[in-house]
C-alpha cells in the first residue's frame, strides 16, 4: 500500500488532473465547433431556400410572416441542436 503514496504520487496525481483538463478542453472545443458549424449550415440552407423560392410564395406570404418563421426556426435550432449534440458527446465518452 505504501507504493501508492511514495514520491511519485504527487506527480502522478498532477499528471492525471492535467490529462483530464486537456481531454475535456479538446472535447468541448469540438462540441462548440461542431455546434457552430451545424447552426451555420442550417442557417445557410434556410436562406438559400428563401432566396430561390418562386415569386408566388412572396406574393401569398407577407415579409413579416416569412421573417417570423425563419427566426423561430433558427431559435429552435440554436437552442436544441447544441443540447442534443452535448448529450451525444457525453454518452459517447
Amino acid at each position: 500500500m505504501d507504493s501508492w503514496f511514495d514520491n511519485n504520487f504527487n506527480r502522478t496525481f498532477v499528471f492525471l488532473i492535467l490529462l483530464n483538463v486537456a481531454i475535456n478542453f479538446i472535447r468541448y472545443t469540438g462540441y462548440v465547433l461542431s455546434s457552430s458549424f451545424a447552426a451555420h449550415s442550417i442557417f445557410k440552407k434556410l436562406n438559400q431556400s428563401i432566396l430561390y423560392s418562386n415569386m408566388k410564395f412572396f406574393d401569398t406570404n407577407s415579409a413579416g410572416r416569412i421573417v417570423n418563421r425563419l427566426s423561430s426556426d433558427i431559435i429552435v435550432t440554436d437552442g436544441e441542436l447544441p443540447w442534443y449534440l452535448r448529450i451525444v458527446i457525453d454518452k459517447g465518452a
